[in-house]
């Protein structure tokens, strides 16, 4: 046997060898670490560092000879051991996070320090792996290699969703009365989707397909689908238009069921367009067999024009069809109307005239009273000093005075016949267009009473005798009965009469 032997495997096998003995060897045992037994050769599974010791073999032949006797020593040497950490046969890592792995090393005799890292066909090297992830092709195996040995892990890269919709990821066009199904197609996810959502015009509705039916011209507008695979990642989004067609709306410009006309006068209408998905692409126009086309339909009729008139616009969803009727009115169909229009011509002429001469009238009424309100006015300023009041009747009676005349006497101016003068108030007689007095018998008027205004309507009128009072009498008077008159009596005053009374 060998003095000794290294065993750095983790089963170890030594076998006892005689080279001579006569007879030969019938027994051999075996001594490691205080543990005995038997056989040529020596078996240890599972060798670790407590194996390592002394290991003896001897061998016995009978015949009371010492039984032959080999030794050795057992260096067991230790087997690098790594691992990587995170632990486990896979590492998740979000799609954009930082993913670092360090090789750990669990057993070696000598130190470890040189570490090479292989990812994804590329080599990096340090004890620390540290990359962004940036790509869902960094999913993979990573290992690390050591002197001896070698430690792997996968990285799986989580993602959101990524998703279209089917049959079309833009615009999906449907027809008014149709079913529209759509699908959520999801393209990747990791880990898979778990959750669809569906929003089409303010409603929400769950699964990867969206169906509605019998469309409406309500329907259009966006469809969005989102896909949730979950661990706090944004969900997959995808949005789709939903266009509605449908066929022509239209009316006619001329809204009555039936256009009347007068015979040579023409016709022009327009077939006006409501709505339509998509736009119209023609107008045709049929009256009385004939055949048109564009959106205005503009003739001149005749009598022999009365008839239907119909539009017709066309798109690539169908035809729309409005219809009207045209009536062609001659002069003789008219008559009637005519004599019924005439009638209510005259008596439409005749109240007008009636109400025109009415207001004529009462201009005329206005103005007239208005003119007189004007002449009354300075009429009675300027004759103010004869029409006082009647207190002031009681002072002027004052003034007259009894006289004794001889018979006689011939001047008229003193001799009266047998008359006597009153001024009294009752017998003074006022009319509405005239300011003058009137008196019964006699009536003296001053001179300031005898001015006639321009514009008056009459002068004054008397009773039986109307004498005027010049300067001449006054002085006359004076001078036969030696009255003087009062200082406030002028020339233009009123003034002082005398009751004369002729006594025989």
């Amino acid at each position: 046997m060998t003095p000794s032997m290294f065993v750095s495997v983790k089963t170890s096998s030594v076998q006892c060898v005689v080279d001579d003995a006569n007879p030969s060897v019938q027994i051999y045992r075996w001594s490691h670490n205080g543990q005995t037994s038997t056989g040529s050769t020596f078996l240890k599974r599972d060798v670790t560092k407590s194996d390592q010791g002394q290991l003896t073999c001897t061998a016995d032949n009978g015949n009371m000879t010492t039984p032959g006797r080999a030794d050795a020593t057992v260096n067991v040497r230790s087997t690098l051991r790594i691992h990587l950490e995170p632990q486990g046969s896979v590492i998740n890592v979000l799609l954009g996070q930082v993913l670092s792995v360090v090789c750990v090393i669990d057993v070696s005799n000598t130190p470890v320090t040189s570490f090479r890292w292989t990812h994804s066909g590329r080599s990096y090297s340090g004890q620390t792996f540290s990359k962004t992830i940036t790509s869902k092709s960094d999913s993979g195996t990573l290992t690390c290699n050591v002197p001896n040995s070698r430690a792997s892990t996968r990285i799986n890269v989580w993602y959101p969703p990524e998703v279209h919709l089917e049959p079309s990821n833009d615009t999906i066009d449907v027809a008014v009365g149709e079913d529209l199904s759509v699908r959520c197609v999801v393209d990747g996810a990791n880990p898979s989707v778990q959750i669809y959502r569906w929003s089409h015009n303010g409603r929400t509705s769950a699964g990867w397909t969206f169906l509605k039916r019998n469309v409406t011209k309500s329907d259009q507008g966006q469809l969005t689908c989102t896909a949730d695979n979950g661990h706090m990642m944004t969900p997959g989004r995808a949005v789709a238009t939903i266009n509605v067609k449908y066929p022509p709306e239209i009316h006619l410009s001329t809204r009555p069921d039936v256009i009347s006309v007068m015979g040579g006068n023409a016709v022009e209408v327009e077939c006006v367009v409501d709505d339509a998905n998509p736009a119209v692409t023609s107008y045709v126009w049929r009256h009385n067999g004939d055949i048109t086309y564009g959106q205005t339909f503009l003739k001149h009729v005749s009598s022999s024009d009365s008839g239907n008139l119909s539009c017709s616009a066309t798109n690539r969803q169908g035809t729309s069809t409005v219809q009207t009727g045209i009536e062609v009115l001659q002069a003789s169909s008219l008559i009637g109307n005519d004599e019924t229009t005439s009638k209510n011509a005259v008596i439409a002429i005749a109240t007008g005239s009636v109400a025109i001469v009415i207001l004529i009238l009462l201009l005329i009424i206005i103005i007239y009273q208005r003119r007189r309100m004007q002449t009354a006015k300075p009429i009675e300023n300027q004759q103010r000093p004869t029409q006082t009041s009647r207190a002031d009747g009681a002072r002027r009676r004052q003034n007259y005075e009894t006289m004794e005349r001889p018979s006689g006497d011939d001047d008229p101016a003193h001799i009266y016949g047998n008359l006597r003068f009153e001024d009294k108030e009752n017998t003074r007689q006022k009319s509405d267009d005239d300011s003058a007095h009137i008196y019964r018998n006699l009536a003296f008027e001053d001179e300031e009473s005898t001015r006639q205004e321009t514009g008056t309507a009459s002068g004054q009128s008397y009773g039986d005798i109307q004498l005027e009072m010049s300067e001449n009498i006054r002085k006359q008077r004076a001078k036969d009965k030696k009255v003087k008159p009062t200082k406030a009596q002028k020339y233009d005053d009123e003034p002082t009469y005398q009751n004369s009374v002729v006594r025989n």
